[in-house]
C-alpha cells in the first residue's frame, strides 16, 4: 500500500508503507522527517548503517541559485543494486526531502526541484542491500533581490 505523508511543515512527501524489505526504509518515517540533526535522520532512514563517502553518486545541484523557491536538484549513480536514493538539505526546517524506492529494473536517477531555505549542504544518499553511499555539495542561495 502507498501513500502521502504529511512533513511537519505541511509539505507532502511520498511514503512507502508496504510490506517486506520496503518497511526497512519506511519503519520510522516521522522520526526522520522531525529530525534536524543529518546524523539522526541517516539513523531514522536506513537505521545501523554508516554511509561511505562515494564518488559514484552524481549529485546535481546548481553552484549558485538567485532564488530559493524553485532549484533543481538531480542525483543518479553507477553503483548496483541501489534500493532508495535520499535527498537531504542541511539548512531546512525540515531537512529530509524524500527517500525514494528505486525499482530493480530503472537506473538510479531522481529529479526534482526543492526550496531550499538558505546557503547550505545537500546530500545524496543511496542504500544497496548492505551499504548506504554518501555525495554532498554545497550551494549558495541568493538574497530575496538576487544578490549573492
Amino acid at each position: 500500500m502507498s501513500g502521502i505523508l504529511k512533513r511537519p511543515d505541511g509539505a507532502a512527501a511520498n511514503a512507502i508503507a508496504s510490506s517486506g524489505a520496503a518497511n526497512e526504509i519506511s519503519a520510522r518515517p516521522m522520526d526522520a522527517f522531525e529530525s534536524v540533526r543529518v546524523e539522526d535522520i541517516i539513523k531514522n532512514v536506513y537505521g545501523p548503517y554508516k554511509p561511505i563517502n562515494s564518488t559514484d553518486i552524481r549529485l546535481n545541484v546548481p553552484v549558485f541559485a538567485e532564488s530559493s523557491e524553485v532549484v533543481p536538484v538531480s542525483v543518479s549513480t553507477s553503483i548496483p543494486g541501489v534500493n532508495s536514493i535520499s535527498i537531504i538539505v542541511e539548512g531546512n526546517k525540515v531537512p529530509l526531502i524524500g527517500t525514494f524506492k528505486i525499482s530493480a529494473n530503472v537506473d538510479p536517477y531522481v529529479s526534482t526541484r526543492l526550496q531550499i531555505e538558505k546557503t547550505t549542504n545537500v546530500i545524496a544518499l543511496v542504500k544497496t542491500s548492505s551499504k548506504v553511499y554518501l555525495a554532498s555539495a554545497d550551494i549558495v542561495i541568493g538574497s530575496k533581490d538576487g544578490c549573492f
